[in-house]
């Protein structure tokens, strides 16, 4: 067994758990409350934004351009496909998506944030 299969192995009930979160759980039978929909979509549309940044700079650092290309395929989901999602939320929550960028961060995902971004 490879070392990132014996990983995921002894962490399959954390993987597993993640299944059985109330909001992962509510968002499967369509019942997550407007205002956690609402919280949701404004914290990671900010926590993505960060993402990209970081890839960028990790872009800097590649010596090849397949190792270039990872990155550039990171920051195109990120600024394409996740976007999807965040839409159908905000439909569901019955908000604009632009209404959702650039709000206040809550303090967790502040620290986080910043820490990806210092590390």
């Amino acid at each position: 067994m490879s070392f990132s299969a014996q990983l995921r192995k002894e962490a399959a009930y954390i993987y597993d758990s993640i299944f059985q979160h109330p909001f992962v759980a509510g968002i499967k039978e369509g019942k997550v409350p407007k205002e956690a929909l609402i919280h949701y979509v404004s914290q990671d549309y900010e926590y993505l934004t960060a993402f990209v940044r970081i890839y960028g700079a990790a872009l800097t650092k590649c010596s090849t351009r397949d190792e270039m290309e990872v990155f550039n395929n990171g920051i195109s989901i990120v600024l394409h496909s996740e976007v999807h999602p965040h839409n159908n939320f905000c439909k569901v929550a019955g908000i604009r998506y632009e209404d959702m960028k650039h709000q206040p961060l809550a303090p967790t995902a502040n620290h986080y944030i910043s820490h990806i971004m210092t590390v």
